[in-house]
């Protein structure tokens, strides 16, 4: 649970910032290339899965009808 409480809280920072792929241009506005960042979307399922994988077979942490198949 104390790791989730951190999770939470970088995840409120990251929801704060401008994610997403960043455009480099030359000054003549031409594309020089593009950073590929992961989105909020992405980082969130990235910062829960290994989490809800875990817990996935304990009823208390995540009910039958949103387990993952076996």
């Amino acid at each position: 649970m104390h790791a989730l409480a951190h999770i939470s809280a970088l995840l409120c920072e990251l929801g704060d910032q401008d994610l997403g792929p960043v455009v480099f241009r030359e000054q003549n506005g031409q594309v020089r290339g593009v950073l590929q960042r992961p989105g909020l979307s992405e980082l969130v399922d990235d910062a829960l899965t290994q989490p809800r994988m875990y817990g996935a077979g304990d009823p208390a942490v995540m009910p039958p009808d949103v387990r993952p198949p076996r």
